[in-house]
């Protein structure tokens, strides 16, 4: 071994102390072998209730849903759900794009041209188009040599039989896979069991038959449950906070959470000191209370800036439930106006999917209660609030906004500062100065620990570089490349170390230099004292003295005589 310093990596993992999985049932009045919600559930948590376990799965009517909270939620399993609530559609939309996994089960009961155009802040969220059931005579088995995706590695080879041996006696025909999705596996006549996409910064899966009693014998085989939780592992994956970065200046740490507005709220009356905040929407009924204690209840203003990308081509409305006044500006212009409570909507507005717009807006309080709510009515006949996946704090002029600070010690003992930031780059931690390789310590802003799940401090490692050194002689072609860029001086003895050591080491002969430029300077001196007496003698002056009037002066005849010659006589 050349070098034992590369002997040494660093690596941090983020260990989670529980998994939570809401699976919402579409087929709840059903005997459990024609639920796939139930088998899901079971696979996850083959233990009695009583007993712990790692994943955390619970059970809901689709009914329930606009009602459940799915903030905590790591996976969403939609288990052959007809179609969601306008609302509830929103929110898994922006539950994906930052970072939360969606498992769609795509049984009898589902309505596939809903799901076809279903849209979020990344385009549509199903990874392919489904169409209608098919029966197959005899049925269809799923092939272990299409398995072609990190979630069916364990099943691929001799593994993957047994899943090959179920009979699955219906499936969804599908089509079209979107740009960036993948057919993770096959059926043994070639249509697509189960797809796959990235979106935004969680994941997708698609499977395209009912996994329970109904359409085959597939959740009875032994590596159903192993199949369950590999799918529902690689969803959660989208809500990893990689800890190891590469080298670089000012290494940074990406973190979980979505986009939203920054908000400046004042005082009307100039009292106390402005708040500055990040909003993910706007959706507060304040009623009689303050924002935020110690600010007041009345004669309160906010002003949201950022950037808005929308995530469909057409129309939108925008509709404005305020007291008491609120204005709305898109690239400057304004949309809504109104300067007292009411309920408005703007007039159509043509947005571009993916362009973003500068967003403004503005609302004051007066007296009494407060409350505003900016929602919008989308080209695809979506109605829902604003969503924060839509929104970027920062405007075309600016890229970044500070959430908070704390500090780092490196892996010299040094202390460096951090910044939480939001940008288009989504919300980050920044470690101050240039990346030395190793493990650092870093401590979280209060701003963003609870997307560090309430962590006060997490270990951050900057890489090595992974390939082993060779410890290696120069030789001359080594040499002649270093000394194009700088003086080399090569030490073979005590004596050219002294030599160095007392200023004689680098430099080069340069008397040549200055005998040329000596001689130069010797012809040039003499050129120049030639010219100057040449000008002398043509500026000399005559003088002439007139205190002796009697006698004509020998420079006055000569000058005379050379007159007359000149003019040819004088007349």
């Amino acid at each position: 071994d050349d070098l034992d310093g590369d002997d040494v990596a660093e690596k941090a993992i983020w260990v989670k102390k529980t998994l939570p999985v809401l699976i919402v049932e579409g087929n709840a009045g059903a005997s459990f072998f024609q639920r796939a919600g139930g088998y899901i559930s079971l696979a996850l948590a083959p233990v009695s209730e009583k007993e712990e376990t790692f994943v955390d799965p619970r059970v809901i009517d689709a009914a329930a849903l606009t009602r459940e909270k799915i903030d905590n939620d790591a996976v969403i399993v939609l288990a052959d759900v007809t179609r969601l609530p306008a609302s509830a559609a929103a929110r898994i939309a922006d539950f994906v794009i930052n970072g939360g996994g969606l498992w769609v089960v795509a049984g009898p009961k589902l309505d596939p041209s809903y799901y076809n155009s279903w849209s979020g802040g990344d385009g549509k969220l199903m990874p392919l188009k489904l169409g209608e059931m098919r029966l197959p005579k005899n049925g269809v088995q799923a092939a272990p040599g299409t398995f072609d995706h990190p979630v069916l590695r364990l099943f691929k080879d001799e593994v993957g039989q047994d899943l090959g041996e179920a009979v699955i006696d219906g499936y969804r025909y599908s089509s079209n896979l979107v740009e960036g999705a993948l057919s993770a596996a096959r059926y043994s006549d070639g249509e697509i069991f189960l797809a796959t996409r990235n979106y935004g910064n969680g994941r997708v899966i698609v499977t395209t038959t009912p996994l329970d009693a109904r359409m085959g014998s597939l959740p009875a085989r032994p590596s159903f449950v192993p199949f369950v939780h590999e799918m529902t592992n690689w969803l959660a994956g989208g809500q990893t906070v990689d800890l190891n970065v590469r080298a670089s200046w000012s290494p940074s740490l990406s973190l979980p959470g979505g986009g939203g507005l920054k908000a400046e709220y004042r005082s009307l009356e100039n009292r106390g000191e402005n708040m500055n905040r990040i909003d993910p929407t706007i959706d507060f009924n304040w009623g009689n209370r303050a924002p935020k204690e110690g600010f007041p209840a009345d004669r309160f203003g906010v002003t949201w800036t950022g950037s808005l990308v929308p995530p469909v081509t057409g129309e939108y409305v925008f509709e404005i439930t305020v007291d008491d006044g609120f204005q709305l500006k898109l690239d400057g212009e304004i949309v809504y106006e109104g300067e007292e409570a009411a309920q408005g909507r703007s007039s159509k507005v043509e947005l571009v999917a993916g362009k973003p717009v500068v967003f403004s807006a503005s609302y004051e309080e007066e007296w009494g209660g407060a409350w505003v709510t900016l929602s919008w009515e989308r080209p695809d006949g979506v109605k829902e609030v604003v969503p924060a996946s839509v929104f970027i704090p920062v405007s075309q002029d600016e890229s970044r906004v500070i959430l908070g600070g704390s500090f780092a010690k490196d892996p010299m003992g040094g202390e460096r500062d951090v910044a939480a930031s939001l940008g288009r780059r989504g919300k980050l931690l920044e470690i101050d100065g240039s990346a030395i390789p190793g493990e650092y310590l870093v401590g979280i802003p209060d701003v963003v620990q609870d997307l560090m799940l309430g962590e006060k401090e997490v270990p951050l490692v900057v890489e090595r570089e992974g390939d082993e050194s060779r410890l290696e002689f120069w030789n001359e072609d080594d040499r002649r490349l270093i000394r194009r860029e700088v003086s080399l001086i090569e030490l073979k003895s005590i004596n050219d170390i002294l030599a160095v050591l007392r200023g004689e080491g680098f430099g080069q002969e340069i008397w040549k230099i200055l005998a040329i430029a000596a001689l130069i300077l010797f012809f040039l001196e003499g050129f120049l004292a030639r010219w100057v007496s040449k000008s002398r003698e043509a500026g000399e002056e005559l003088k002439v003295d007139f205190d002796q009037r009697d006698e004509v002066s020998d420079a006055f005849l000569k000058s005379a005589a050379e007159t007359k010659g000149a003019k040819g006589g004088i007349a």
